[in-house]
């Protein structure tokens, strides 16, 4: 069964509309470690490139982000709460706190290798061209107008450089584009 509560807003309406029979929930990928600080990055990466893929239809952004380590304002929390009773809060704790023994050691392994053995999995010429058509490419400066490089998509860029792809975006939407206090940024005019 389904968890209606883990749903974005817009797919539950969706599937309250034209009902469960209808949808397909599949799980693509396993990521092989616990997520942290350190792989985080890798992680958004998987899902940014399922995102540039498969184009989901429910999904509001196009580029994969992250609110790793974000930590709620105390009227949002007061909010959370009014939304659901103490038993759905207790079942949900539970299932939190108990999320590390659901699967044995023996299982987490096996998943493991299994994903580092899986092969790449490879486009068809039309996919690239939706995934290009998307993406929107992005050259950094050097300070004085210098070409540092020219990439992609965001996501190329802040692999590259060594930060998130949310700092690029912020600084993309601000009036002087200086990133990191080393290069200027800008979208590649098509």
């Amino acid at each position: 069964m389904i968890n209606l509560i883990a749903m974005s807003k817009i797919l539950k309406n969706a599937v309250r509309k034209y009902k469960i029979e209808n949808f397909a929930f599949l799980i693509i990928e396993l990521f092989p470690e616990i997520v942290n600080k350190e792989n985080n990055k890798d992680l958004i990466d998987r899902e940014d490139f399922y995102l540039k893929t498969f184009l989901p239809n429910y999904n509001i952004l196009t580029e994969a982000g992250s609110c790793f380590g974000y930590k709620h304002t105390e009227i949002d929390r007061l909010k959370f709460k009014a939304n659901y009773s103490l038993e759905d809060r207790l079942r949900i704790a539970k299932l939190n706190k108990d999320k590390n023994i659901l699967l044995s050691n023996e299982t987490i392994e096996i998943i493991k290798q299994k994903a580092l053995k899986r092969e790449k999995f490879k486009f068809s010429e039309e996919s690239l061209l939706n995934m290009k058509k998307i993406s929107k490419s992005i050259v950094l400066y050097n300070l004085n107008y210098t070409v540092f490089g020219k990439y992609n998509s965001i996501t190329e860029a802040a692999y590259s450089i060594g930060c998130s792809v949310k700092t690029i975006r912020r600084v993309l939407a601000t009036k002087k584009k200086i990133l990191k206090r080393n290069w200027i940024v800008e979208y590649i005019k098509k």
